[in-house]
């Protein structure tokens, strides 16, 4: 199955409210630590989980149920609008109320830091997203031709993932407010636009994995490899991380110096000659094996101005969503929020029940 370009942007665009998300990387190689997980599922299928018993027993009775107005008619049979409620709210309540209980606790924020949020400040962040989606898949050079491609991706997107574009807008409200909110807390030095350098262009392994549970998955493949089948093959049918699966376990470039990649990882994979395959490694409970396709050479032994300024972007919008997923997790951590309506308040308190929410 292909793999939408889009699906690798997603937390770069489109911060999911009270909930963690990864964030996306301007460098390929920032990006390895965030392949080594597995690929989350879609924001509604994971806010919702499975449907209650209730739920399940009651539904068809349900559609026979007379309760309300009647919203259509199908060959002179009405489907009533209390059914037709009921169930936008089952499929697609939670993740509705996230996006308006994110956006209220960035106001409030706001609101008590004297914070005025223009609509200027939305188009502005509406216009970097569709802008940042675009620079993810396409080399166009002009500001114009960006804008079209990433008004088409974005346009898949929100079908795709059957999100209306006013949900959309909302989080672009909410992405405003966190971004003014933590303006004055991005800091970049030039210690930090000197070390992105050389993890940018500096030498940079290219390296396949494959993700397997334990051990005799690890020996049941070292087997297969020694009998001939391909590595990438290997990696399409059998990797638990599905994303680098998919291009047959092949990572973004690996640098020696990238701290956001595990050290065990970096020393692993830079001990290995091309085409050699390295030893079963452990990271966070899954075991890795590595093949090595080749060492890049350095691409500038130089930083000119032009480099330097833009690293030091890349760096501030990393910096900047990083700051403004702590501050919207912490926002909700520290929110007194009470669920009214049951179904909703049932949805929330199954996903949050770790969460220590006040209710």
């Amino acid at each position: 199955m292909k793999h939408h370009p889009y699906d690798r942007i997603l937390a770069v665009v489109f911060l999911s409210a009270v909930s963690s998300c990864q964030s996306g990387e301007s460098s390929d190689s920032r990006a390895v630590h965030t392949l080594l997980d597995q690929p989350q599922k879609s924001a509604h299928q994971s806010s919702q989980g499975s449907p209650t018993s209730k739920t399940a027993e009651s539904g068809k009775a349900d559609s026979l149920t007379n309760d309300g107005p009647a919203i259509a008619t199908v060959n002179g049979h009405p489907i009533f609008s209390g059914r037709f409620d009921r169930l936008l709210e089952e499929s697609y309540g939670l993740s509705v109320l996230e996006q308006l209980v994110g956006l209220e606790l960035a106001r409030q924020r706001a609101q008590q830091q004297g914070v005025q949020i223009s609509d200027a400040d939305v188009t502005a962040e509406y216009n970097r997203s569709v802008i940042e989606m675009a620079r993810a898949v396409s080399t166009a050079a002009s500001e114009a031709e960006l804008r079209r491609t990433g008004e088409q991706l974005l346009k898949d997107f929100l079908q795709d993932k059957n999100i209306s574009r006013q949900e959309y807008m909302m989080s672009m409200e909410r992405n405003a407010t966190l971004r003014r909110l933590t303006a004055e807390d991005v800091r970049v030095s030039d210690k930090d636009v000197q070390r992105e350098f050389e993890i940018q262009y500096g030498p940079r392994a290219i390296v396949r994995h494959i993700v397997l549970a334990d051990l005799s998955a690890v020996t049941e493949i070292r087997n297969r490899l020694s009998q001939g089948e391909e590595f990438t093959a290997l990696a399409r049918q059998h990797s638990l991380n599905r994303l680098s699966g998919l291009d047959g376990g092949l990572l973004p470039p690996i640098s020696e110096k990238d701290d956001q990649v595990p050290l065990m990882m970096r020393k692993t994979v830079f001990s290995l000659q091309p085409g050699q395959l390295s030893d079963a490694v452990r990271i966070d409970g899954q075991f890795h094996l590595f093949q090595m396709e080749r060492l890049e050479p350095s691409r500038e032994s130089v930083m000119t101005p032009e480099i330097a300024d833009t690293l030091r972007r890349q760096l501030r919008d990393t910096q900047t969503r990083q700051l403004m997923q702590q501050m919207e997790e912490r926002l909700f951590r520290e929110a007194e929020i009470k669920i009214e309506r049951p179904v909703l308040k049932q949805q929330f308190t199954e996903k949050y029940t770790n969460g220590n929410k006040k209710q």
